[in-house]
């Protein structure tokens, strides 16, 4: 339930005021969009209930105990397909810091059985099936070795991405740092494609539950499309802002955006036009 999320997000930053209420008493009127119906009950304005209601769209997944399941698999319906999602590092606050896991290397133990002897009829070791099997248990040697260079690197990146991105764990969006991918291929000594290989359609399970696909960590615009959000999330409900008013007041909050990247951002976040709110 989407409760749990918000319990376990409260850990890092402050929701909206009325997002528990929502939730807790009105999850099935605000599935229905009844926003006026809960604001009489309330005794709150409607547009305050439409911003939680932003909040909650924006920030929550319905499912947080799926994510502590063994074999866990995140799934959202679109018009035309299913899309499936799994966490392959999970990122937990130790004792002493930020811990970092890669599922992968803690569930699989890759090796060779070495303990059978091929033996022909007349039970002398057939010196062609011997031949074949030790060509082919050298191909299986490199592959396991693949894979465990492959973990071992996401695993490299995956640690400095945490150690560099802390305040981001611990506040929230606001605070990630600009962190590029050439950066982290510099402070590790790799190819900035391989780290681009590493990450690729990777996803990391954060401590407050939520799933972030790795690449989030690269991407600068984060902080400024939440700024964006709540500025929207705060309009007023007669007048909308348009993207060219959003550019202005973003601008006065000292992130200089032309409109055109305004427009981009917002249907990035899947948010309507002015008119669409209206």
């Amino acid at each position: 339930m989407p409760l749990a999320s918000i319990q376990a997000l409260s850990e890092l930053e402050v929701p909206h005021p009325l997002a528990h209420v929502l939730i807790d008493a009105h999850l099935e009127q605000l599935g229905r969009s009844q926003f006026a119906e809960i604001a009489r009950v309330l005794r709150v304005a409607e547009q305050e209930v439409r911003n939680a209601t932003l909040y909650i769209r924006s920030t929550l997944y319905p499912f947080p105990a799926h994510t502590y399941q063994e074999d866990t698999i995140f799934t959202w319906r679109s018009n035309d397909a299913t899309t499936y999602m799994r966490p392959d590092i999970i990122i937990r606050k130790g004792e002493i810091g930020f811990e970092v896991e890669l599922i992968e290397e803690k569930r699989y133990h890759l090796t060779i059985n070495t303990d059978h002897t091929i033996q022909a009829d007349n039970g002398t070791a057939s010196a062609e099936l011997q031949r074949y099997m030790h060509h082919h248990g050298d191909r299986a040697r490199f592959f396991i070795d693949c894979i465990q260079r492959r973990w071992r690197t996401l695993k490299r990146v995956a640690e400095l991405v945490v150690s560099y991105q802390q305040e981001f764990l611990e506040k929230g969006v606001r605070s990630m740092r600009h962190l590029t991918r050439a950066e982290v291929a510099s402070r590790l000594n790799l190819d900035e494609g391989t780290v681009s290989r590493a990450t690729a359609n990777k996803y990391a399970l954060l401590p407050n539950g939520r799933l972030m696909p790795i690449s989030d960590f690269f991407d600068g615009s984060l902080a400024v499309k939440d700024v964006l959000r709540e500025l929207i999330a705060n309009e007023e409900s007669k007048h909308r802002l348009s993207d060219e008013e959003l550019a202005r007041l973003m601008h006065a909050r000292g992130i200089p955006m032309a409109r055109r990247t305004v427009t981009k951002y917002r249907e990035e976040m899947g948010i309507g036009s002015s008119r669409e709110r209206g």
